[in-house]
């Protein structure tokens, strides 16, 4: 197995051999030839793998460090009762044998006040629990890991799910005033805004065989997660995306309520450097500092940037790569999220945005939760496993993020 090191000196010499072959294209006052095309993109694809598995040991180091230390995560660590390691237990023997876990965990499923789910005509419990930390956090990383949105904006979780009033203001045009000494102050008022986020349910459901769930060598936890997570990740990413609002999210490429257009590229089917630091600077320099400030676009827009240089008289690439841990690669020295719902290139679609992703602000109604079907699939020796999830979500305010058009 590479270390991260070997994997970053390979994503940097990739790097290198693609400048290679844009920068000979140029030399010879050409377009790259079809096969040296499919080479660009053949390398850009690696590096997109060489980016996640070097992701992926990040977290792993980071999982090793806390059970070193002796967190939630170590199945062997010792927990106070009413702590998460005991949630995690009771749930993860409900998930396995449902009605028939031990009395104990049932019992202190139900304390916990989880969601519970009854039948208003018989009061059959069907046992939807809201899930531990631990498949939380593995329930986040799985909806980062398939697609964007997550990953790049404001996430608030809110414990109940009827209207949400969201206040904030927007004073980026109001400056204070000089005035001569001992003279009389002038009021600039301000106004509060506010936003309602709703709470949209999205749900999926997979069966799995008694054999499967009984079999001890099978995470059952873990494969139930990343199935259903995975399938949440792509709905709620799309929604966040390109949700017109009515009855779903707002997107922030929605026609109304998304971001507004920043820049229109002259060409329907093609970018330049500078029209997107035109996109860059038509959004206020209030909201192009700080941790949450990114570009955002779908990879191949990503693969036709990397074809970029600062300008004329000035080969250098727009696109940087990482050359330190932790640190992203940039394009005019701004990190950037790849979201695959992102159109590509083409006639009048909005193929990048760029602002403050710390104003796209995703409500969440409280954790995710599971509902194990007991008896619906038994005929067949399988059972049936639900999760839902409540989202709503909406760009304020809507020029702290722009987007470039094309033409």
């Amino acid at each position: 197995m590479k270390s991260v090191a070997e994997l970053r000196q390979e994503y940097l010499n990739l790097r290198e051999q693609m400048r290679d072959l844009v920068n000979r294209a140029k030399t010879e006052n050409r377009d790259m030839h079809s096969d040296e095309n499919d080479q660009f993109m053949q390398m850009h694809a690696r590096q997109s793998e060489l980016e996640k598995a070097i992701e992926a040991r990040s977290i792993i180091a980071g999982m090793e460090s806390e059970e070193r230390a002796g967190g939630i995560l170590n199945p062997m660590a010792t927990a106070e009762p009413d702590k998460p390691i005991e949630y995690n237990a009771a749930f993860r023997d409900w998930l396995r044998r449902g009605t028939k876990a031990n009395p104990k965990h049932l019992d202190f499923l139900e304390k916990r006040g989880t969601s519970t789910i009854t039948t208003e005509t018989t009061g059959i419990i069907y046992g939807g629990y809201t899930v531990p930390e631990e498949l939380d956090r593995m329930w986040t990383q799985t909806l980062k890991q398939y697609g964007g949105m997550i990953q790049a904006a404001r996430v608030i979780r809110t414990n109940m799910g009827g209207t949400w009033n969201h206040v904030y203001t927007d004073d980026t045009s109001t400056a204070a005033l000089l005035t001569a000494e001992a003279s009389a102050t002038t009021v600039q008022d301000f106004s509060f805004s506010r936003i309602q986020l709703g709470s949209y349910t999205y749900r999926s459901q997979a069966n799995f065989s008694l054999e499967f769930i009984q079999d001890e060598s099978v995470d059952v936890i873990g494969e139930v997660n990343t199935m259903l997570a995975t399938r949440m990740g792509r709905a709620i990413n799309t929604a966040f995306t390109t949700g017109d609002g009515s009855g779903k999210p707002t997107g922030i490429l929605a026609a109304s309520g998304g971001a507004p257009n920043g820049k229109t590229a002259a060409s329907a089917t093609a970018i330049t450097s500078t029209e997107i630091l035109d996109l860059i600077h038509s959004v206020d320099p209030a909201y192009r500092v700080g941790p949450n400030v990114a570009l955002m676009m779908n990879d191949s827009t990503l693969a036709a940037i990397k074809k970029l240089s600062y300008g004329t008289g000035d080969s250098r690439p727009l696109w940087i790569p990482s050359m330190r841990e932790g640190e992203p690669a940039t394009i005019w020295g701004y990190p950037y999220v790849i979201n695959q719902d992102f159109p590509t290139i083409a006639t009048g679609v909005k193929s990048i945005a760029f602002g403050d992703w710390s104003y796209y602000v995703i409500r969440e109604v409280r954790q995710p939760t599971f509902v194990r079907l007991n008896e619906l699939y038994m005929a067949n020796l399988t059972q049936g496993f639900l999760a839902f999830a409540r989202y709503d979500a909406k760009l304020v305010p809507v020029g702290a993020i722009k987007v470039l058009t094309q033409a």
